[in-house]
């Protein structure tokens, strides 16, 4: 591109498809084998039968399944400079579906220019929304039971 064009705009799918790829990339060079879980699904217009849309979705909440000898991962790739913000999108997506216990649930962050993802684990995150707030004067220990009398 030269410098008198000007800057083109990249749509929100081509990014998609970019920080889907890197995710694979990066999950295949840690050891895991990668497949795609977007489905394509046809659309027909009520106005025009003739005209006919494709849209994506997500099959189990997921862009991606990873599975190597150890563990099967269920990743959601966020990416670009607002993928912090959809974090919470991503976990409520996967709160709607079940997930094994022996499965993980990932949501892979891009921020720009990083070489690494960051990963937050479903699990630990659940965990760590559970723990109550603490508030000044309130312990967090359980209260004392008293022994049973007779």
């Amino acid at each position: 591109m030269r410098k008198s064009e000007p800057k083109r705009q990249i749509s929100s799918a081509a990014r998609g498809t970019y920080y889907r790829a890197r995710s694979r990339r990066f999950l295949e060079g840690e050891g895991y084998a990668v497949a795609d879980l977007e489905k394509m699904f046809r659309v027909f217009d009520r106005a025009k039968p003739e005209r006919v849309l494709w849209t994506k979705r997500d099959q189990l909440g997921a862009d991606l399944l990873a599975v190597n000898a150890r563990e099967v991962l269920f990743v959601q790739v966020r990416g670009g400079r607002t993928a912090r913000s959809k974090v919470a999108a991503a976990l409520r997506e996967f709160a709607r579906w079940p997930c094994p216990r022996r499965a993980r649930q990932w949501v892979m962050v891009w921020v720009p220019r990083a070489r690494e993802p960051q990963i937050v684990d479903v699990a630990e995150e659940r965990r760590f929304r559970a723990i109550p707030v603490l508030q000044i004067g309130v312990s967090r220990e359980p209260p004392a039971l008293k022994p049973a009398t007779r």
